[in-house]
């Protein structure tokens, strides 16, 4: 579905031209003696740890109570907006732009039942491992439990399909609230690309008024700042999870690597920076390159000499082919096969599998060696 111009509010009257498609960025100061605008800072607050944990996309549908943050995403011009109604389709549009960036992907709605209408993707991304941060608007506590209108529990949403779930409350104009919010901004983008990476649920309820008016003087403090000047001045930055690769190669890794081998990619293989390393494995060690469909690699350059195996059930559907073109080991980046008849020809050849999470997609029992290293240092060394 392609992306729509929304205007929430009369306040989104001037403007600039955003470098992105969807919403346009906003330029309005915030009024400190405008009421509402406590709710637009602690959301700025939220987005701008966001932004520092890498999160540079925000799909959204809009609605009343999800208002402030919208107002708040605009004022940020590093964030992509997509405005998109339907939370369904905007949750796999999400779902794929982080799939195909690499990227954490911001999503949002309103409260209610909107939510709910992300969770196909939710699981989707769970399963997957692919790093959205869902940001659902609520209602305040004092509005539970009395019957107002779109007004459900949405804690623990998502249950088990989140990687961590947070509620930090109503904004409260304390320095110490906006300095715990900000880092739980980082730490969800910071979680959603973790070990594994999936989402990371942010409930956010938020008391009206909602918008602000633009009757009183603006705040004196720059807007790009929008936490409370006490802590900001002083706060420690970080980037996120670091992951060193190990130092030197496992002897057990040289030892399995005798005969004619396979490199084998997989659903959720890297898709970045990986794809110059895997082919200068494959040609240190002179395999050819299975990719799966869901890869991400059966398209793209293949460099002089290089070997890519798109059409692979030709092969396995072949007995004389099958039995002539098995492999004695497969190097295994992503997640298992999933087309039934490769599984069937690689069963009983042993697997190396280059996994930096604790997952075991083992469905054959075949793993020999499982490495917890990131793929793309694994394959420099075993290029070097």
């Amino acid at each position: 579905m392609p992306p729509r111009r929304i205007v929430a509010t009369s306040s989104l009257s001037s403007h600039r031209r955003s470098p992105c498609h969807g919403l346009e960025p906003m330029t309005e100061p915030i009024h400190r003696e405008d009421p509402a605008e406590l709710g637009v800072r602690w959301c700025l607050t939220l987005l701008d740890g966001l932004i520092a944990g890498g999160m540079r996309h925000l799909v959204l549908s809009p609605g009343s109570r999800s208002t402030p943050v919208i107002l708040a995403a605009q004022r940020r011009h590093e964030l992509c907006l997509t405005p998109i109604l339907d939370e369904r389709s905007a949750a796999f549009y999400a779902l794929g732009l982080s799939l195909a960036s690499g990227q954490t992907v911001g999503l949002l709605a309103t409260s209610g039942s909107a939510p709910a209408h992300w969770y196909p993707a939710v699981i989707e991304a769970a399963a997957s491992g692919i790093p959205l941060v869902l940001i659902s608007a609520d209602r305040p506590p004092e509005l539970h439990g009395w019957g107002v209108n779109q007004t459900v529990d949405q804690t623990r949403l998502f249950g088990t399909h989140v990687r961590e779930f947070h509620d930090p409350g109503p904004a409260v104009d304390l320095p110490s609230a906006f300095k715990a919010l900000r880092r739980l901004g980082l730490r969800a983008a910071a979680v959603s690309r973790g070990a594994p990476p999936g989402p990371v649920h942010i409930n956010l309820p938020l008391r009206e008024p909602l918008v602000p008016s633009q009757a009183s003087e603006p705040a004196p403090e720059d807007v790009s700042n929008p936490a409370h000047p006490d802590w900001l001045a002083g706060r420690i930055e970080a980037t996120g999870l670091a992951r060193p690769a190990p130092p030197a190669l496992p002897p057990e890794l040289r030892d399995r690597l005798h005969g004619r081998g396979l490199i084998y990619c997989g659903p959720q293989t890297p898709v970045v920076t990986f794809p110059a390393a895997l082919w200068s494995c494959a040609a240190a060690l002179g395999v050819p390159v299975l990719a799966d469909l869901l890869s991400g690699l059966r398209f793209g350059p293949v460099p002089a000499g290089g070997h890519r195996i798109s059409r692979y059930k030709s092969v396995a559907r072949n007995p004389g082919a099958a039995r002539a073109l098995r492999p004695d080991w497969v190097l295994r980046f992503g997640r298992a096969p999933v087309s039934k008849t490769v599984l069937e020809w690689l069963a009983g050849v042993p697997s190396i599998l280059v996994d930096p999470t604790s997952r075991w997609p083992d469905p054959t029992h075949d793993l020999a060696l499982h490495l917890a290293a990131d793929p793309t240092a694994l394959c420099q060394a075993l290029s070097a």
